[in-house]
């Protein structure tokens, strides 16, 4: 998994459509008129303060909150994040939204890895070219992200470096 994601941080930026035909080269102007469109289609909606979406998986229906991130004012995530309602377990929500997507991400040509996470739990993750898709459990949530590998890889090295410039100057304090 670690080389499939190393390689997709060294990829081409490819604007293949993400959710709701999001992609990686929108700004957050693109971004937001996309939004508002699919609010007024209604697949987009408000309810208690978050962006939700209605995301349909028999036999149960979530409405996870949807959130963007940009770098640099282009888009590099757009996550879903299913809470743990109506007494589901957020395993369950994981596993069950893991069976719905699996076959739609391999049939569009994304590999498929599965890790461990600290609760003993397997996490998900589809990648292709730059496009990593992470289906990742937490103890109240699951977070469904659709995350540019190439802008993860440039953040990963510069908070490293941070890291290196804090420890190098904590050193000539000592």
């Amino acid at each position: 998994m670690e080389k499939a994601i190393e390689a997709a941080g060294l990829s081409e930026n490819m604007k293949d459509s993400l959710f709701l035909g999001f992609n990686f080269s929108m700004d957050s102007c693109t971004t937001q008129d996309r939004i508002d469109s699919l609010i007024q289609i209604g697949k987009l909606f408000h309810k208690d303060g978050y962006l939700r979406y209605s995301f349909n998986i028999d036999p149960v229906s979530y409405s996870p909150a949807v959130g963007f991130i940009y770098t640099k004012d282009t888009l590099s995530k757009v996550s879903l994040v299913f809470f743990s309602e109506d007494y589901l377990t957020v395993e369950f929500i994981k596993n069950s939204i893991t069976a719905h997507v699996f076959r739609t991400f391999s049939n569009r040509g994304f590999s498929s890895f599965e890790k461990k996470n600290k609760f003993d739990s397997d996490d998900y993750y589809f990648v292709k070219n730059n496009t990593i898709v992470s289906i990742i459990a937490y103890e109240h949530f699951v977070i469904m992200s659709y995350s540019n590998a190439i802008t993860d890889k440039e953040g990963s090295g510069k908070v490293q470096k941070e890291k290196l410039l804090k420890s190098e100057e904590t050193l000539s304090d000592l």
